[in-house]
């Protein structure tokens, strides 16, 4: 009887799942200034890891619809950039090596991201609880989430950051910041647009898949064992 309630627990557990955490974080791209997308066509030549992501559309205010890597370690020990507020290390300390941004032109190197701004849409394999992106450098970007592919039906409102560019006319040479945007765990998302209003990029894009019960099968059959057994012990 011990043997049959751990098999049937184990169904249990199985059909109950565990949702891990996937990260898009446009590490894998060895050279600064790789294209990820031009459009709508991703181009995992490059070597980007993009999880559970189907297409991506990139729309910019400016002449070229580019998302391209920027290694801002790379550029910091070798630069060539147009855009030395992206350089590490950032003034709050981070690190962030690779990100993502909009290109300012069609053509690389030199990297740099478009002043102008623009949007980039993501669109998912599956549904999706949406955990946090992170942001370098923006005067402010917003994040939309949608239910469908299409991403005509926003989940709740939109999620606003602002305040990391800090270089103006008034303080010349400000410092370039970084901070985590948390999207409060907003689940059945589809599609995500991030939309930056000027320069900036961002990494670490983190949700969490939304799991399948496939073992469901397993936690029927596993109750089925256990009210067997009941009435057979009942029996004697």
């Amino acid at each position: 009887m011990k043997q049959l309630f751990v098999a049937a627990t184990s169904a249990i557990a199985l059909a109950s799942g565990s949702a891990f955490a996937a990260v898009i974080d446009f590490e894998t791209v060895a050279v600064s200034g790789s294209e990820i997308v031009d459009g709508t066509t991703i181009t995992n030549a490059a070597g980007v890891s993009l999880p559970f992501v189907s297409s991506i559309e990139v729309i910019s205010n400016g002449s070229s619809s580019r998302l391209i890597t920027f290694d801002t370690a790379e550029e910091a020990a070798a630069p060539s950039t147009e855009d030395p507020d992206l350089i590490t290390p950032f003034a709050d300390g981070e690190f962030p090596g690779d990100i993502a941004i909009i290109a300012d032109d069609a053509s690389t190197p030199p990297s740099d991201d478009e002043a102008k701004g623009g949007l980039v849409e993501f669109v998912f394999t599956v549904p999706v609880t949406m955990e946090s992106i992170k942001f370098f450098d923006v005067k402010e970007a917003t994040v939309k989430l949608f239910s469908d592919a299409a991403a005509s039906v926003q989940i709740g409102t939109d999620f606003v950051i602002s305040g990391l560019d800090t270089n103006s006319p008034t303080n010349p040479g400000g410092g370039n910041l970084s901070e985590v945007l948390d999207l409060m765990d907003t689940a059945g998302v589809l599609s995500l647009q991030i939309v930056l209003n000027e320069s900036g990029g961002f990494d670490d894009i983190t949700f969490q898949p939304i799991p399948v019960p496939g073992a469901l099968p397993l936690m029927i059959g596993g109750a089925a064992l256990l009210g067997a057994a009941g009435r057979r012990r009942r029996q004697r």
